[in-house]
């Protein structure tokens, strides 16, 4: 009878050690599916966060640009103000923005003319988004550049248009988690003309490489490449009924929303 009890305690701790064992290893795969599922979770929520509000400077930008487009096509319209929620990013103006030269064949002669634009930009870790001569272009973290609202070029079988927003040079900026006021004033200081029976109409674009990629996209049909820029001569190079111009000068303050 003694000789037969060590054995049976022998076989109890094995199975204690064993339950113990596979306990710790339960619990530690557990405790690894949790903290798994939690960091996929919390970047799952951060990357919605951070899509979502990329969409909504995208649209808030857009909304910005229809306001200012306001103040272009209606000579009765001086003034819009726009609320943007700025959520941690920054908001400025002042950049330079590209510069546009203008070549203008037409039965009174040949008229140049050149604009530096200006813009206007929201910056975020997520990349940023340009108000640029009625354009809007994000700007993604690899410098892509997308336009989102083309500027307004267009180059018909009969008329041709050409309509842009210069942004005075201020150097605002706004940085908050709050809103932004925005307010456009029109200076006064605009170029809108009417030209007729134009031979040809040439446009140049003067900025970097990564941007005049976004400004290539709003040159549509009609529109020929050229060493240059971009030629508007009409169906079969016969020439164009009508050409306007409409360009307008805007003050842009940037602060707090009140």
């Amino acid at each position: 009878m003694n000789a037969t009890s060590p054995k049976r305690c022998g076989r109890g701790d094995d199975r204690a050690v064993t339950e113990l064992v596979g306990f710790v290893l339960l619990f530690g795969t557990v405790v690894l599916s949790v903290a798994l599922v939690s960091l996929v979770g919390v970047q799952s929520i951060q990357l919605h966060e951070q899509q979502q509000s990329t969409r909504d400077v995208d649209r808030a930008l857009v909304a910005l640009s229809a306001d200012f487009d306001d103040i272009v096509r209606s000579e009765g319209v001086r003034e819009r103000t726009h609320r943007l929620a700025v959520a941690g990013g920054q908001i400025s103006t002042g950049e330079p923005g590209p510069k546009i030269d203008l070549r203008i064949d037409y039965r009174g002669g040949t008229e140049t003319e050149s604009w530096r634009l200006g813009s206007v930009v929201y910056e975020s870790e997520s990349g940023s988004v340009t108000y640029e001569g009625g354009g809007v272009f994000r700007t993604g973290e690899t410098g892509e550049r997308t336009p989102i609202v083309e500027p307004r070029l267009t180059c018909s079988d009969e008329t041709a248009l050409v309509s842009l927003v210069r942004i005075t040079e201020d150097g605002d900026s706004y940085q908050s988690a709050r809103r932004a006021s925005i307010t456009a004033t029109e200076t006064g200081t605009a170029y809108r003309e009417t030209f007729s029976d134009v031979r040809s109409l040439e446009v140049g674009v003067e900025t970097d490489d990564a941007d005049a990629r976004g400004w290539a996209d709003g040159f549509g049909s009609g529109w020929t490449r050229t060493g240059s820029g971009w030629t508007c001569t009409g169906p079969n190079g016969d020439g164009i009924e009508q050409l306007s111009i409409h360009v307008v000068e805007l003050d842009v303050g940037v602060g707090p929303s009140a």
